[in-house]
């Protein structure tokens, strides 16, 4: 699996995988549309790291267990984004919702 640049899903939902979200996640992935894992252990800070995943349209991140804290800023970079799932986790604060108004695709938001 050296080359997966033609990889348009990820769906590792269910997997029952911990840790922290990598820095990385999208890297090498220029047509990744559909990124779910949801129903996982993920934990810590929601990272800064969607500006790597510009053709994202369904981000499914719900039920995991990321730390207290908002909605990354850089999430309003994904100008292709149609669903947004981020219920179930422990995020607290204020949710700047400026951060994500420049999505004009965007139908559905669920935090």
């Amino acid at each position: 699996m050296s080359d997966l640049t033609q990889l348009r899903t990820i769906d590792f939902g269910y997997n029952d995988l911990s840790g922290n979200l990598p820095s990385n996640i999208c890297k090498g992935l220029p047509k990744l549309g559909i990124l779910d894992i949801s129903h996982n252990h993920f934990s810590g800070d929601m990272p800064a790291v969607w500006h790597q995943c510009e053709n994202l349209e369904r981000l499914i991140l719900s039920n995991n267990g990321f730390n207290k804290g908002t909605i990354p800023e850089d999430m309003g970079n994904l100008n292709k984004l149609q669903r947004l799932y981020l219920s179930g986790n422990n995020l607290e604060g204020k949710i700047y919702l400026f951060y994500i108004r420049y999505i004009n695709c965007l139908l559905h938001v669920s935090i």
